[in-house]
């Protein structure tokens, strides 16, 4: 799983022939995709595919944990 302090994020990716998705387990921050900028929490999933991008970001005062797996297409 991944552990992102306050603060710190994973920059904007794309994925190619791949799926994937973030389970979020405990925390708070936001998820930019081609839609837009998503608040995300415990609970939540987010699913980006092949040819897309996002970047996720913690900016709660806690630790965003969250699973994730990619799947080849």
């Amino acid at each position: 799983y991944m552990n992102l302090k306050p603060g710190c994020s994973i920059g904007e990716h794309t994925h190619h022939n791949e799926t994937e998705y973030y389970y979020i387990l405990s925390g708070s921050g936001f998820v930019v995709e081609k839609d837009g900028i998503r608040r995300v929490e415990k609970g939540d999933v987010v699913i980006t595919g092949d040819g897309e991008s996002h970047s996720i970001e913690n900016d709660g005062p806690d630790d965003l944990s969250f699973v994730a797996i990619i799947i080849l297409d």
